[in-house]
């Protein structure tokens, strides 16, 4: 009986480092998202493949919006403007940054030390 009880308080310190090891690796590359009443935020959609329709789900957008977020609930839900769902988890949303943000000419021609002669704007 005492090496049964060995063993598996073995086990249990193999299984909890491990945790802790998995826990890390997970945490690694994580950031926190912070939104607040008012920002705009893109919505993740789930679109299924279907040939009756007519619609592929790889070639599909991603994210759909932009979507004004209203209001906060617990358990990391929230709510938007103009939204039939009432209720999004934070996990299936990213803040929507507008288009004049993406593209810097200016911080470009500074980094790479060529002068842009056509911008693309949006």
């Amino acid at each position: 009986m005492p090496k049964l009880r060995s063993l598996y308080q073995w086990i249990r310190d193999n299984i909890d480092q491990t945790h802790q090891q998995q826990t890390q690796y997970y945490n690694l590359r994580r950031r926190d998202q912070i939104f607040r009443v008012g920002d705009l935020v893109l919505k993740q959609q789930h679109t299924l493949s279907s040939v009756v329709h007519n619609v592929a789900a790889k070639l599909s957008p991603k994210f759909q919006g932009s979507f004004k977020l209203v209001e906060f609930f617990p358990q990391w839900y929230m709510s938007f403007e103009d939204v039939r769902v009432e209720k999004i988890h934070v996990k299936d949303l990213k803040p929507y940054l507008l288009p004049s943000t993406y593209f810097n000419p200016q911080l470009i021609s500074i980094v790479i030390g060529i002068e842009i002669i056509a911008v693309w704007r949006w």
